[in-house]
Order: C-alpha cells, then structure tokens, then sequence
C-alpha cells in the first residue's frame, strides 16, 4: 500500500496552497522508496567485485571499462544504461 507522502510534502513546500497539495495528492502517494536503486547498488558491487578478482588480462580491462562506465551512467542519473554496461562487463569476463 502506497505511503502518504502529503506531510512530507508540506515540510517541502511550506508556502504551497492547499489547491496545489490536493491536486498533487494523487502523485504524492505513488512515490515509494524505490528497491531497485538498492538491487542496482549491490549488483554494481558484485559486478565489481568479480571485475577486480578476474585475472588480470584482456578480459579484466574489458570488464573493468565497461564497469567504469556504469559507474558514469549511474552518477548521471541513466540506470538503463547502466544495467547495459553492468551486463556488458559480466559478458567481457565470459
């Protein structure tokens, strides 16, 4: 069940008018704290992990670019492409 967020939103925008809180109601309470960004986090620690213990040839600098730049997707704010590169790296190393 989703969470009412509309105190947490009020904290936020104290000066908004109830006008603005009641329209925003219906997309206030459908925000809920996200389980993917946790799996995308420990799933980046993995593919880490297994990209440093590789040994240290072609595949290892493959895998670790291609980490590398999930590392920059996901510091922009692009998960997809993230997960692309996260699985990239994982076939690099296969």
């Amino acid at each position: 069940m989703p969470k009412d967020l509309t105190p947490a939103f009020g904290d936020l925008f104290p000066d908004a008018q109830p006008e603005t809180r009641s329209l925003l109601r219906p997309v206030i309470t459908e925000l809920e704290p996200s389980a993917r960004l946790c799996r995308l986090d420990a799933r980046m620690q993995k593919v880490k992990h297994i990209c440093e213990n590789a040994p240290p040839d072609g595949k290892q600098s493959a895998s670790l670019r291609y980490y590398q730049s999930a590392e920059r997707a996901r510091v922009s704010g692009d998960e997809a492409e993230c997960i692309r590169r996260l699985e990239a790296a994982e076939k690099a190393l296969a």
